[in-house]
C-alpha cells in the first residue's frame, strides 16, 4: 500500500480584469489582463484556499488568512485563523466568511472580526456553499438537518445574532441559496432553489410568503453589483433584470431575456454573474461567456443613486420595453408617491393601461397613508401596504385590502386582533360565497358567525363611505 501526497496547482479565479493563478504550493500570481501586469505573491506556507472578489484577493494557509486589496498588492492585511483548516470562504462587497471546522466568523478587508455566528444543528464539516450566503449585512444559511429550514441572519445589529436570527421555512427541502448583493437590508432578497428545481424569491427580512420565478432551473446566480438574476433552465439562459416584478407574471416576461443557448450540454452551471456577463461552466470545463444589455445595470445604478430623472431619460433615450417595465417596477416599490407620475409613464409607455388608471385613482384618495399603501399595493407588496395602514391608525382600511385580496383569514386576524368590523369581514366573506354558490367551511369563520351579530345596512353603509 502506498500513500501519496498532491498538491492542486494552477487553480485559477477571475473577476474583471483580475486573474490569480496558483502557481505553486507556495506562490499566487495575479495578472492585470487590462495592462498586462502581473503580481508575484509569495506565502510562507501552502495555499488552502483563494478567492477574487471586487477588489480583494483572500488566501488562507493552514494557519494565517491573507487579504489583498489590488491597489496594494505588497502589504496584505493578516490574522491568524482559529483552527486552521479553512472549510468555506465567501466574498462580499464588505465582507468575507470564513468557515472552519468548529466556527465560523465574519471579518472585513481589514482583518477586525465582525461577527461570529452560531445556528441551530451546526454541522459545519458538511456545509457546503449552495447551502449559505453572504452578503454585506446579512448572511444566509441553509439548515443541516431540516433541509427546509433557512435562518437569516443580521450581522449589523449590535443585539447578539442568535436573538435577531429569522427563520424561514419552505416548502420543500432547498438544494441552493443565495442573498442579492445590492439591496438595503430592509429591502433584500433572498433566492431558493428546492428538490424539485423551483426558483423561488422571498424577501429575506420580512418573510411572509415566496414568490415562484420559474421551475425546471438547473443553476442561478445573482449580478454582483445589481440586483439582477441569471438562471439556466433546460439549453435557455435566463437574465431577469428586474426579479422583484415577480409579482406580476407579464411584468416579469416583459422585463426578462431568454437567451437560447443549445452549445450548453448537459450539466451546465453559472460561474459568475459579474456586471454585463454571465460565465457559464460547461460539464467538460469550459466556459461559455454571455454578454447582456448595458442599460438595466446603468438603469440600477441610476435608482440605487436616487437619480430618476436621469433614469427616466434613459428610458426616454433608448426606449426598450424592459428599460420602461424595469422603470415603473421600481418607481412603485419605491415607497415615494411623488414618483406616481414617473411611473405613470412607464406603464403607459408598455401598454398597462390598467395600471394607470389606478394611478390615477391612487392620487384621488384622500391621506398620504392611504396613497402610499395603495402604491405599494401596485409595487406587489401588500405586507407593506398593510404596514403603512396600521401604524397610521387605518385599521379599516387594512382590512379591506386583505377581503379584496382575498386574504380572508389575515382579514379576520386582523378584525379579531383589534376588536373591530368583524362583522364586515363576515358580510364580505358571505357575499363572496354566495357569488360562487359555495357553503362556509372554514373553522375559523364558522366559530366567528355564532357570536357575531352582522348588521348588513350598517355594513354596507360603511363600505358605501368608504367607496366615497
Amino acid at each position: 500500500a502506498h500513500v501519496l501526497l498532491a498538491h492542486v496547482i494552477e487553480r485559477q479565479v477571475h473577476y474583471l480584469n483580475y486573474s490569480a493563478t496558483v502557481q505553486d504550493k507556495k506562490t499566487v500570481i495575479v495578472h492585470n489582463i487590462s495592462d498586462d501586469t502581473s503580481e508575484l505573491l509569495e506565502l510562507p506556507e501552502r495555499v488552502m484556499q483563494l478567492s477574487l472578489k471586487y477588489t480583494n484577493l483572500v488566501i488562507t494557509t493552514p494557519s494565517q488568512c491573507y487579504i489583498y486589496n489590488s491597489n496594494n498588492w505588497s502589504t496584505p492585511n493578516i490574522f491568524d485563523l482559529k483552527d486552521g483548516s479553512v472549510v468555506l470562504l465567501l466574498l462580499s462587497e464588505k465582507n468575507l466568511l470564513i468557515i472552519e471546522r468548529s466556527s465560523a466568523s465574519v471579518y472585513n478587508y481589514q482583518g477586525r472580526l465582525i461577527a461570529s455566528p452560531r445556528w441551530p444543528n451546526m454541522r459545519l464539516d458538511i456545509l457546503r456553499s449552495a447551502h449559505v450566503s453572504l452578503s454585506n449585512d446579512t448572511l444566509a444559511v441553509r439548515d443541516t438537518s431540516d433541509l427546509r429550514t433557512i435562518y437569516i441572519m443580521d450581522l449589523a445589529s449590535s443585539r447578539n445574532i442568535s436573538d435577531t436570527t429569522i427563520t424561514i421555512q419552505h416548502t420543500r427541502p432547498v438544494m441552493q441559496i443565495a442573498l442579492d448583493q445590492a439591496s438595503i437590508p430592509s429591502q433584500q432578497y433572498l433566492a431558493i432553489l428546492d428538490r424539485n428545481k423551483d426558483l423561488f424569491l422571498t424577501q429575506a427580512r420580512s418573510h411572509r410568503n415566496s414568490l415562484k420565478l420559474g421551475n425546471q432551473m438547473q443553476s442561478f446566480q445573482w449580478n454582483t453589483e445589481e440586483n439582477m438574476l441569471a438562471a439556466i433552465q433546460d439549453i435557455y439562459v435566463i437574465i431577469w433584470y428586474f426579479p422583484t416584478a415577480c409579482f406580476n407574471t407579464a411584468l416579469l416576461n416583459m422585463s426578462s431575456l431568454e437567451y437560447n443557448s443549445p452549445e450548453l450540454g448537459r450539466g451546465p452551471r453559472i460561474n459568475y454573474f459579474i456586471g454585463n456577463f454571465v460565465s457559464i461552466r460547461r460539464a467538460d470545463g469550459s466556459l461559455i461567456n454571455i454578454p447582456i444589455s448595458p442599460f438595466p445595470s446603468l438603469l440600477h445604478r441610476h435608482i440605487q443613486n436616487n437619480k430618476w430623472d436621469d433614469a427616466l431619460l434613459l428610458c426616454r433615450l433608448i426606449k426598450e420595453k424592459i428599460l420602461w417595465t424595469g422603470l415603473a417596477v421600481l418607481a412603485t416599490q419605491s415607497n415615494n408617491i411623488d414618483l406616481l407620475e414617473m411611473a405613470a409613464e412607464a406603464f403607459s409607455e408598455i401598454r398597462q393601461y390598467d395600471k394607470v388608471y389606478y394611478i390615477d385613482h391612487i392620487k384621488t384618495l384622500p391621506s398620504k397613508a392611504q396613497q402610499m399603501a395603495a402604491t405599494s399595493l401596485l409595487g406587489g407588496s401588500l405586507q407593506n401596504a398593510e404596514s403603512i395602514l396600521l401604524h397610521n391608525g387605518l385599521v379599516y382600511q387594512a382590512i379591506l385590502i386583505n377581503t379584496q385580496l382575498h386574504q380572508w383569514n389575515r382579514a379576520l386576524e386582523l378584525a379579531v386582533k383589534h376588536k373591530t368590523h368583524t362583522d364586515t369581514v363576515i358580510y364580505l366573506r358571505e357575499k363572496y360565497l354566495s357569488a360562487l354558490n359555495k357553503e362556509e367551511n372554514n373553522p375559523q369563520f364558522i366559530n366567528i358567525r355564532n357570536t357575531t351579530n352582522v348588521d348588513t345596512e350598517k355594513v354596507e353603509h360603511r363600505l358605501m363611505e368608504e367607496i366615497l
